[in-house]
């Protein structure tokens, strides 16, 4: 799940809905590759969409697991 994009709250809940543990899913995360770092994900996934609004992105980055603090972080806020 993590080469397809998805964060680690999706990934984690992926796995325990398995049936694996909690902390073996946690372990799991742990030794994901460098390259395949949660922020890395997420500046891919936003790298790939054509120009979309603060608002969707913000949607389909939460809907792929992302934590909103890193979300609101990478998209400067939501505007007023």
């Amino acid at each position: 799940m993590a080469e397809r994009g998805y964060g680690d709250f999706a990934i984690k809940a992926f796995l325990e809905g398995l049936g694996i543990p909690e902390e073996m899913a946690k372990d799991a995360l742990k030794v994901l590759p460098e390259e395949l770092g949660e922020i890395k994900r997420m500046v891919m996934l936003i790298e790939k969409r054509k120009d979309p609004s603060k608002e969707k992105l913000i949607r389909f980055l939460a809907g792929r697991g992302f934590p909103i603090d890193m979300i609101m972080d990478a998209v400067g806020g939501v505007d007023a």
